[in-house]
């Protein structure tokens, strides 16, 4: 029912602005002291502390509830995401929905009613975790990743990535209580199959959004050209150097310095998909 891996990685997570290499066992603890305020920081009490929605500069705030905060370190704060942070464009931070859970054992799941196999997330703890997101971002827009969710697309990316703030939960086990839905703005499936939990499909979703962010991909044009940039085209095929590899040849319309006929060429390569 949810929209990830749950084995942990050996490799050391690199903060930075820390000197520390940082293995998984340490991260929780550590990751509170990271003096970068443009790093993701994957502690939800650190949240607080980075002042999200209360001043900050950042273009984009992408606060993400999850069960399984480990899990984005290497995705958020490699590549243009990394980029984002570091030009100030975005910030990212996770919180931990079991630190809302109900009693000692702080839980966070229940059978649900009517019979039937799996868990569901109880709606305490993510109305809680909600609340605590809109504490730092009012405005932001709340998704809820699901199968049962709107089909994502290149052109709802580029809706959200006009917002100011996203809030993202991400699904486990056999899914919600249906009341959380009350708070949700939109509920969003990456695709017609199931994922272990909403983690992937929220990582996806963070990436497609805060590329299309004016200063994070190099060009001015970079996003503009696109496959689905328009909602129907997939993108003219592209070559570099060398100009032969293993007897395929560039095609001499780009070799020609004719800018019009090259763009002539470009589009009659797009492709329409259904």
């Amino acid at each position: 029912m949810a929209q990830s891996a749950d084995s942990p990685l050996e490799a050391p997570l690199v903060i930075k602005g820390n000197t520390e290499e940082l293995s998984r066992k340490d991260r929780k603890a550590e990751c509170q002291l990271a003096p970068n305020p443009f790093l993701f920081l994957p502690d939800s009490s650190h949240a607080h502390a980075v002042g999200l929605g209360a001043g900050t500069i950042k273009k984009m705030n992408i606060q993400i509830i999850t069960l399984f905060p480990e899990m984005f370190a290497e995705v958020l704060n490699t590549s243009m995401l990394f980029k984002a942070q570091d030009k100030g464009l975005a910030s990212f931070s996770c919180i931990n929905l079991r630190d809302y859970g109900l009693g000692p054992r702080k839980q966070v799941d229940d059978t649900p009613y009517g019979g039937g196999d799996g868990m569901l997330l109880k709606p305490e703890p993510l109305f809680a975790a909600v609340e605590t997101a809109k504490a730092n971002d009012p405005k932001a827009t709340v998704l809820l990743m699901t199968p049962r969710g709107e089909r994502y697309t290149q052109a709802k990316a580029r809706a959200l990535a006009k917002t100011t703030g996203l809030i993202i939960i991400c699904g486990r086990y056999e899914g919600y209580d249906e009341r959380v839905t009350s708070v949700v703005d939109q509920q969003i499936s990456i695709g017609d199959y199931v994922l272990t939990g909403g983690e992937i499909p929220a990582m996806v979703v963070a990436d497609s959004v805060v590329r299309l962010i004016p200063g994070v991909l190099g060009g001015e044009t970079s996003a503009e050209v696109e496959s689905f940039s328009d909602g129907q085209t997939l993108e003219y095929p592209q070559y570099t150097r060398p100009e032969e590899f293993k007897g395929m040849k560039v095609p001499n319309i780009l070799l020609s310095g004719n800018h019009g006929e090259i763009a002539k060429w470009r589009k009659g390569q797009n492709k329409q998909y259904d």
